[in-house]
């Protein structure tokens, strides 16, 4: 039995880290669905919704085009299933 959970992203990149510039001072959050393949790579990213638009999204399509799966099973075989996530960029 294996101990990582199905939908773990490995490695983990965060696109806030990429995106966000001193003085920038822009927050935000962008809604995001994805396949994640049987072979646990990622393909048709759609961006649900971003408030404010046009700010994160390119950042966020970059980042979870990386991000890694171990995929879902059926009956122990690899499976394609769709997933997602909410991405929150907040200034600390």
């Amino acid at each position: 039995m294996n101990s990582m959970p199905a939908w773990f992203p490995w490695p983990r990149w965060h696109p806030c880290i990429r995106c966000m510039r001193p003085g920038r001072g822009i927050e935000g959050e962008v809604q995001v669905q994805f396949l994640v393949t049987a072979q646990g790579t990622v393909q048709d990213i759609e961006i649900l919704a971003a408030e404010p638009e046009k700010v994160f999204e390119k950042s966020v399509i970059d980042c979870v085009s990386r991000w890694r799966f171990q995929p879902g099973r059926v009956q122990g075989i690899p499976v394609a299933a769709l997933a997602q996530t909410t991405i929150r960029f907040q200034l600390e």
